[in-house]
């Protein structure tokens, strides 16, 4: 197992917890329920500490697929730049919860 490997494993987490959070923390104000709406906040805390090691793997995992047939470096730059901002993001929404 390489860093590409880690990389997609880990990757899934953070970029399916948060749309379904999303609707939790709607719903939870919404119905003015504050067990859920806690739970929300703790989950996006969690799901902004969990993007750290996704963001860090990426760089490994580019050196291990930037020579592979089909991969253009154009690709892997447009891919670097979306994780910049949905690291930022991630994080300023994990900050918030907090």
């Amino acid at each position: 197992m390489n860093f590409a490997h880690i990389h997609l494993i880990i990757n899934h987490t953070p970029l399916m917890t948060i749309p379904v959070v999303m609707l939790f923390l709607i719903y939870s104000i919404l119905h003015d329920n504050e067990n859920l709406l806690r739970f929300s906040l703790i989950v996006l805390v969690a799901t902004a500490a969990s993007v750290i090691p996704v963001y860090l793997t990426g760089e490994p995992a580019e050196k291990v697929v930037e020579h592979l047939p089909g991969i253009s470096e154009k690709l892997i730059h447009a891919h670097e730049e979306a994780a910049d901002l949905a690291l930022v993001l991630t994080l300023i929404v994990g900050g918030m919860s907090l």
